[in-house]
């Protein structure tokens, strides 16, 4: 009788251990799940909060505002700037945080602005959806700019208590192509125009000696200002136009007579 006692405990033990096994199996891989999740969801970034903790230093600290500029195509003759010396730029170029580039006559290139995160989801995608993704203006793997001919930009990033990258736009042509949840780590200023993207693609297109523009928006929306001041919301299949830095008014653009490519 004792015998078949032990038996039956020792059986009932067994099953119990199992179950404890099985629910830490479960436990460990929703751990895990979730800590991918994390990573991967623009909205889920986490940054270390202290008593000094300010808005400013979330967007600085966060993987979504660090941006790694890439030569992804290059024609003609293209040149950047760190210092104070022009060099021609090569496909090979890698451009440092604060950096001025300039196209001539015929020439455009074009730059990809990749965070950490955009990273991190190449890493999970095949190669089917990499190159899907690349088809999808509106779903772009990471951040773009492409200068046309004679055009001529810096790009600053964001440090100390600013909270957006600044490309700011001298001469010439540029379209931006924004990826999803970065937005906000981007500002483009042309003179006192601001131009705040959300997930995008537009245009600017600025005629420095007669210091006036216009802000294309093929798809998505961007917020346009003068100083900061006098915001307007441009949609796309929308533009607007500046002139010594005042805003026009909003218009319908035909977007087939730009080049996006």
């Amino acid at each position: 009788m004792f015998g078949i006692a032990a038996m039956l405990n020792s059986k009932n033990a067994l099953g119990v251990l199992k179950i404890v096994f099985v629910l830490f199996i479960i436990a460990a891989t929703y751990y895990y799940i979730d800590k991918v999740y994390e990573q991967l969801s623009p909205g889920k970034v986490k940054v270390k909060q202290s008593n000094s903790y300010n808005y400013s230093n979330k967007y600085r600290e966060s993987k979504i505002y660090k941006h790694n500029c890439k030569i992804a195509d290059i024609k003609g003759n293209v040149e950047y700037r760190t210092d104070n010396e022009w060099i021609l730029c090569k496909s090979d170029t890698v451009l440092t945080n604060n950096y001025s580039l300039r196209t001539e006559t015929d020439s455009s290139v074009s730059v990809d602005l990749e965070n950490e995160l955009d990273s991190l989801s190449r890493k999970f995608m095949s190669k089917s959806e990499i190159e899907r993704s690349k088809s999808l203006s509106f779903a772009t793997l990471c951040s773009n700019l492409k200068l046309y001919s004679n055009t001529e930009i810096s790009y600053e990033e964001a440090k100390d208590n600013k909270i957006s990258n600044t490309v700011e736009l001298t001469r010439g042509e540029i379209t931006f192509s924004i990826s999803v949840g970065v937005g906000d780590s981007f500002r483009v200023k042309v003179g006192n125009i601001i131009i705040k993207p959300q997930t995008s693609t537009f245009k600017v297109i600025y005629d420095d000696l007669n210091d006036k523009g216009s802000v294309i928006v093929k798809n998505g929306v961007v917020e346009v200002s003068e100083k900061g001041s006098n915001s307007k919301k441009v949609n796309g299949f929308y533009k607007i136009n500046f002139e010594n830095d005042e805003l026009g008014i909003l218009s319908q653009a035909s977007i087939m007579q730009y080049e996006w490519k």
